[in-house]
């Protein structure tokens, strides 16, 4: 009962978005850090840092984009494009 509030589908919808952004951060950043490691100096691991927060920015701005659009309205315009193309 006390945690029900806390405990939503939302809240879980949050907690998996944030998981998996954390999985494929760490992901993406070990896959060109282990590429780059045998580079000579330290210019691979710079470009394996710049590739990582890179992919979170991207990450982050695709997820808000993608949380700012209303799907009803989408479907709506989508709609009617498509009927002002084929008639």
């Amino acid at each position: 009962m006390l945690l029900e509030p806390i405990i939503s589908t939302q809240n879980l919808f949050y907690i998996l978005l944030v998981v998996v952004f954390i999985v494929y951060w760490v992901f993406a950043f070990s896959i060109v850090y282990h590429l780059t490691r045998f580079g000579v100096g330290t210019l691979p691991k710079k470009l394996a840092t710049v590739y990582l927060l890179g992919t979170a920015v991207l990450f982050c701005w695709c997820f808000l984009v993608f949380a700012a659009i209303d799907f009803n309205i989408l479907g709506s315009k989508i709609a009617l494009l498509f009927s002002n193309i084929y008639k």
